[in-house]
């Protein structure tokens, strides 16, 4: 079955001449139909409409991106917690460099003196069946039968939801156990951090991202403004995720992390790694070689055969001695 060309279905579904078609014809997107709409129309003689068919390259392109439209709320934090390396073989290396690879020196120079060039490669290796990510995801024959779709397709979102987040809590994992740099609670939670920032900048990274889990956030608040609640800010210039509208709220919630100088993007995660510990970082210090993204394998269309797929991605962490300097770790929140 692995041989067949649609057992593997990934974005590149959503190109498929079917599914390009029925959107040219009908105006829509493959997104804004419901699966019940395609599903009744797949078993109508294949016909949305006179003159629109629905393939079975349509339903496995519906079934995606139902998938992904769950997967989009944790996808859109991991992709934006590491550096990501797009991998087209198993094995890659890529070269990695510091600023402290580098030496100014006074005076002329001469003769030559190197400066830099102390560069090393960061290796990818996705051969290990470790690095797979894997969820088998079925349709109850019962709900195929009594045509309960919108179960089936909230099922779907909520698979997709569940998997990004494991890769989420990965990434919040490996970025905790790797950190180089720590600091431990002292005196005030505001002191904590400025120590821990000043430490991974002193060793030459930036600081530019940070986690943080949400009653962590809420001893931080407290910290920040005391029972009673926070003062009128002035400022409200922050965005946070895709709101473009600022308010009150959003500033004073993430006031406290602003006043630190270094840190420009914050994300309050939910995970029990971060239970008492707080993530503060440089992007550049941690990697994902991204092998395979999500991706629907062992597909046999469900509508037909009433069978799963398993739902899989292959990816690999890294970073490296040279700048694991740039994880930072405060514990004792």
């Amino acid at each position: 079955m692995a041989n067949r060309h649609n057992d593997v279905i990934s974005a590149s579904i959503l190109r498929d001449p079917d599914v390009k078609k029925l959107e040219e014809q009908t105006g829509k997107k493959i997104g804004e139909y419901s699966l019940y709409e395609l599903a009744k129309a797949f078993k109508n003689n294949h016909k949305l409409e006179e003159n629109v068919s629905v393939s079975s390259a349509t339903i496995a392109a519906k079934v995606f991106t139902t998938i992904i439209e769950g997967a989009r709320f944790f996808a859109e934090r991991w992709r934006s917690t590491v550096t990501i390396h797009n991998m087209s073989e198993e094995k890659e290396s890529i070269p990695i460099m510091t600023e402290n690879d580098f030496i100014v020196y006074e005076g002329p120079n001469k003769p030559p003196i190197d400066s830099g060039g102390d560069i090393v490669t960061m290796d990818f290796d996705v051969s290990p069946d470790n690095t797979d990510k894997n969820m088998w995801i079925s349709f109850r024959k019962r709900d195929l039968e009594h045509k309960k779709y919108l179960s089936i397709e909230n099922g779907l979102r909520l698979g997709g939801r569940r998997f990004a987040r494991k890769v989420l809590d990965d990434i919040v994992t490996f970025i905790s156990n790797n950190a180089a740099t720590t600091q431990a609670f002292a005196t005030d939670r505001f002191n904590t951090l400025t120590l821990l920032v000043a430490k991974i900048e002193d060793a030459g990274f930036d600081v530019n991202y940070s986690l943080i889990g949400p009653q962590d956030f809420q001893k931080a608040l407290i910290t920040q403004m005391g029972t009673a609640g926070p003062l009128p800010f002035l400022s409200t210039e922050l965005r946070t995720g895709n709101v473009e509208t600022q308010n009150l709220r959003q500033a004073a919630d993430f006031q406290w992390l602003g006043y630190i100088p270094g840190i420009k993007y914050k994300e309050k995660i939910a995970t029990p790694v971060l239970n008492g510990n707080v993530l503060v970082y440089d992007k550049a210090s941690v990697y994902m070689g991204l092998y395979k993204d999500i991706t629907m394998v062992d597909w046999n269309d469900p509508f037909k055969w009433l069978q799963g797929f398993d739902l899989t991605m292959t990816y690999q962490l890294k970073t490296h001695a040279k700048i694991d300097d740039g994880l930072g770790k405060a514990t004792g929140w």
